[in-house]
Order: C-alpha cells, then sequence, then structure tokens
C-alpha cells in the first residue's frame, strides 16, 4: 500500500467555518487538528484573510510548530504559504490601478490587500473592520504596484453597488478580473455586503491542487470545509466537501455533505472526529 495515497489534505474556511465565534478557534478543534497533523495528514486554513492575520492566528493557536504539514492559503486562493515560507504568490494585473481609478471616481470605499500590506483611500468602518481582524490599514491616495486583491463597497443606505456600476466592471474586465461577493461585513448593528477582486483564475481550489500535485494526494483524498460563495470551488473540487449547517442553501446544494453541527456548535472538529474515528484512537 502506498501510505501517501492513504494521506489527506483537510482545506478548512475560517469565518464561518473554523471560527466558533469572532476569531476565535475552540480548544476541540486545535486539538483534533494538532492529532491529525501527528498522523501525517496535511492542514490548509484557507480564507478570504491575507497573511499576516493568518500566520499570527496559526502561531497563537500553536499550530506552527508543525511546519510541514501545516498550510495556509489566503486572499483567496491568490498566495499559499507553509508557516514563512511563499510557495507561489498571484497578482492582479495592471488593470488594478484602472479600477482603483473607477473606485475614486464613484467615492466608493475599498481596501487593498497587497498580500502583507493593506493600503485605503480614506477612514471608514471598512478600515475598521481590517484592523478588527488584527491588520493595519494605510491610509492612502497612492497606488500600490502590486495588487492582490480589492474588496470594495459604497457607502449608502444599502451599502452596494448599482447594478450598473457592477454591469460595467463585469463587462470591462471580465477577462482579467474574477469577481465574487463576500457577505455579512460588520457595519454598526447590520452587515454589509462587499465585492471582492482577485486575480483570473485563481481561487481556494488553486491551492488545493498545488499541495495534492506535491504531495501524490488525489482528489478522492481531500477534504474541504466551507461556508460561503467564495468557497464554492474548493467545495466543487474536493472529494469530499463539507458545506458548514450555517451556509446559504446554494453552498450546500453544491457540497457533496452538510455538516450536522454549526460553527458556533464546532462542526468542523465533530465532523474530523467522526470521519478519522478509527485513526485518532492511536494518537
Amino acid at each position: 500500500m502506498n501510505k501517501t495515497k492513504d494521506k489527506k489534505i483537510i482545506s478548512i474556511d475560517l469565518d464561518g467555518t473554523l471560527f466558533a465565534s469572532f476569531n476565535v478557534i475552540t480548544k476541540e478543534s486545535i486539538t483534533i487538528l494538532k492529532k491529525l497533523i501527528k498522523l501525517g495528514h496535511y492542514v490548509i486554513i484557507n480564507t478570504g484573510r491575507g497573511s499576516y492575520e493568518v500566520h499570527k492566528l496559526i502561531k497563537e493557536n500553536g499550530l506552527g510548530v508543525e511546519k510541514k504539514n501545516v498550510y495556509y492559503a489566503v486572499t483567496n486562493g491568490a498566495q499559499l504559504w507553509n508557516n514563512l515560507d511563499l510557495i507561489y504568490d498571484v497578482k492582479l494585473d495592471k488593470c488594478a490601478t484602472e479600477v482603483i481609478e473607477f473606485f475614486k471616481e464613484k467615492d466608493f470605499f475599498y481596501v487593498i490587500n497587497c498580500g502583507k500590506e493593506y493600503f485605503s483611500n480614506k477612514k471608514s468602518w471598512i478600515v475598521d473592520v481590517w484592523k478588527m481582524w488584527g491588520n493595519e490599514v494605510t491610509i492612502t491616495q497612492k497606488n500600490p504596484p502590486e495588487v492582490a486583491q480589492i474588496v470594495a463597497v459604497k457607502l449608502r443606505s444599502d451599502g452596494e453597488f448599482s447594478s450598473n456600476e457592477y454591469n460595467y466592471l463585469i463587462n470591462t474586465y471580465k477577462d482579467r478580473i474574477k469577481f465574487f461577493w463576500q457577505t455579512d461585513l460588520p457595519y454598526k448593528d447590520r452587515t454589509v455586503t462587499c465585492l471582492s477582486l482577485g486575480p483570473m483564475g485563481v481561487d481556494k481550489s488553486v491551492p488545493l491542487k498545488h499541495l495534492a500535485k506535491e504531495k501524490n494526494i488525489s482528489v478522492d483524498n481531500i477534504i474541504a470545509f466551507g461556508d460561503s460563495f467564495n468557497d464554492e470551488e474548493m467545495l466543487i473540487y474536493a472529494g469530499q466537501s463539507f458545506a458548514m449547517k450555517n451556509s446559504p442553501n446554494e453552498i450546500q446544494a453544491i457540497s457533496k455533505f452538510t455538516t450536522t453541527y454549526n460553527n458556533h456548535e464546532d462542526g468542523v472538529a465533530r465532523t474530523l472526529a467522526e470521519l478519522f474515528k478509527e485513526e485518532l484512537k492511536n494518537v
């Protein structure tokens, strides 16, 4: 038996999935992930967040000590890291500058993710959200030379784009930019939907394909957990995909399974405990 084929890649989103509450991973989740890592499986934290905050999170929860088996894919698949080693990095092309100028003209609030650094055009609630996640955001009108992702919102009563604005962006850049929506960003006493723009051809399935090829692991041995629309490609690709119980119906429909428990109930940890019941007896 080829033992490598028995190893699994376990890909886990953060917000609404592994996080039981804001920025909190429970002891139960950490314990079971460490056991699976000890058994030789690969864990990828697969998120839309940036590298700085995710590395900090992994370090604070004691997962970084198992360097060879712990990875994190950030900015919705645009970067893949193994501890502090950057494995690959994909940026938006030069059209990012045009898009940023469009947002300025339309008086949008935006955050530019450059991988390690964040920039914004003005102080706003969206900057406060990124700072709440543990990031420093530089306020500047200058456009950075390299852009991994742009997250934008127009602050008005509904906090969202008009159809004309959205259609203009889609029609102009559909062959150069990947568009997707990020839901449930907090704003005062409600949540707001933001538009995210990333490199074309990049999504959360890309780091899984990269690691599977490198480690000679079949797609059947890839397990993925997610709850939102930026998890869609990852959930479709994985051999065993689990939509969280708290995810929208559309995400549950494209996943192979739905967890019995939601993120507040340790849905990921409880599902993994069941999947690896026999193996975990030996740890």
